[in-house]
């Protein structure tokens, strides 16, 4: 299973936060999910603080990502649809499709669970 949703499965649920300089929602919710694929450590930085609760505390989701180190970016990101402060995306790699939500914190992008 990918790194990506590795994590996303395992915790049932994901946080991130949008870093670079993209533009729009839409683009920074992919570059996230570009970073976490290609570091799956990065999601612990950019955990939800209940998402990170949910993961055992920043400790749980770093063993968690220690795990699940294999090979990965190329995790595809579609059908981002956003919602004021929340926003949902399809993130298909090789295990298949997962459902990721997204959650505005402080004017950062990062996710909020996955199924």
């Amino acid at each position: 299973m990918k790194r990506f949703l590795a994590v996303a499965v395992l915790g049932g649920a994901l946080a991130f936060s949008a870093c670079g300089g993209s533009d729009s929602d839409e683009d920074k919710i992919k570059d996230l999910v570009g970073k976490v694929d290609d570091d799956p450590g990065a999601l612990c930085d950019n955990a939800t603080k209940e998402l990170l609760a949910q993961l055992g505390g920043k400790a749980g989701c770093q063993q968690l990502t220690k795990s699940n180190q294999d090979t990965g970016g190329d995790s595809k990101v579609s059908n981002v649809k956003v919602n004021g402060d929340t926003a949902t995306a399809t993130v298909t790699d090789k295990s298949g499709a997962s459902t990721v939500t997204f959650q505005k914190v402080d004017g950062d992008w990062k996710v909020k669970s996955s199924s």
